[in-house]
């Protein structure tokens, strides 16, 4: 591997020198540099790693051009590593001859390309908590090269809420949030199919602030910390960098509503959760009637049933009355 001299911010060290375990989560602020140096260490690992067959995913195949390979292309530019690389607009790819490696582009929009993929040897998954679980496990799936000294998957991403999958699956369902600039290392167990041995999944997270990042400008800080205002729930995620406890479809925080009359003419929906028993074995059913003011933005709970219910038709019956 050629000498390169590069600047890093000293948070995100450890990933480059000091591990190389099965997941790197790189969770912090916006702004925090996160994305800048998860490109910056692809390029490392495409230079080190022999062979490497990487992918480049995000939730849309379209945005990884402006994102993931647009900035390994500036960064190659900028620390002088333009006579090792390559980048190919069609398809979207990066080629390190130095080293027989290669980076393509993945979108979780075409998940199912993933199958014409040989074995791959790293991933990085830039805004991992806009990507579905299943999209995840098949992205696992394909790092598997038995033949890589390094199989790794790096996720980049705003922390969200307590009841995404990457804090339930990773962080003992949002108990545990890494402290700033210090990796957190953890490990999970499994049992070896083929020596029926229990053995541990590797991982390190590395939690940052923009306030570290020497590189930000303070308009752009001022900017995340007015958020507190307007939009509480995108101030958690993008300034204090936490897990969120507040979010449509999956939990009602109390300070968030008040009655009100609503509006006459609202128009809405009619969410049902029947849940029908058998017998005196019952279980309770719901149907709640929410309208939306498009004048004030605002959700109103205009109607709700709610008790046991053993007949279908009951229930039937109930949301037609709604």
């Amino acid at each position: 591997m050629p000498k390169i001299d590069i600047e890093l911010l000293e948070q995100f060290t450890p990933m480059f020198f000091d591990f190389e375990g099965r997941f790197v989560h790189l969770l912090g602020s916006a702004g925090s540099a996160k994305s800048y140096h998860a490109c910056m260490y692809l390029l490392h690992i495409m230079l080190k790693h022999k062979n490497t067959q990487a992918l480049m995913v995000r939730r849309l195949e379209k945005d990884i051009r402006e994102s993931i390979w647009g900035q390994c292309q500036k960064i190659a530019h900028k620390v002088g590593l333009e006579k090792y690389f390559r980048f190919y607009r069609n398809p979207l790819a990066i080629e390190c001859k130095a080293s027989n490696s290669r980076a393509i582009a993945v979108g979780c929009d075409n998940i199912v390309n993933l199958k014409s993929v040989a074995e791959a040897t790293f991933a990085l998954i830039d805004e991992a908590d806009l990507i579905k679980a299943e999209d995840f496990d098949m992205i696992v799936g394909r790092v598997r090269s038995k033949f890589a000294d390094l199989r790794q998957i790096v996720l980049c991403y705003n922390p969200p809420v307590r009841q995404h999958w990457l804090p339930q699956r990773f962080f003992q369902g949002g108990k545990i949030m890494p402290e700033f600039n210090k990796p957190y290392y953890f490990s999970q167990p499994y049992t070896n199919p083929f020596t029926n041995k229990t053995e541990h999944l590797h991982s390190m997270a590395i939690r940052t602030h923009y306030r570290n990042n020497i590189h930000l400008d303070a308009e752009t800080a001022g900017y995340y910390q007015s958020l507190k205002e307007t939009n509480p729930e995108m101030y958690i995620s993008l300034d204090r960098a936490e897990w969120g406890d507040n979010a449509i479809g999956i939990i009602f925080n109390k300070k968030y509503y008040d009655e009100k009359q609503a509006p006459a003419g609202i128009t809405g929906v009619i969410y049902c959760d029947p849940n029908i028993g058998l017998k005196e074995q019952a279980d309770t059913t719901a149907i709640v009637k929410i309208g939306f003011d498009w004048n004030t933005e605002t959700f109103y709970v205009v109607d709700a049933f709610c008790e046991r219910v053993s007949d279908s038709t009951v229930t039937l019956d109930r949301a037609m009355e709604k």
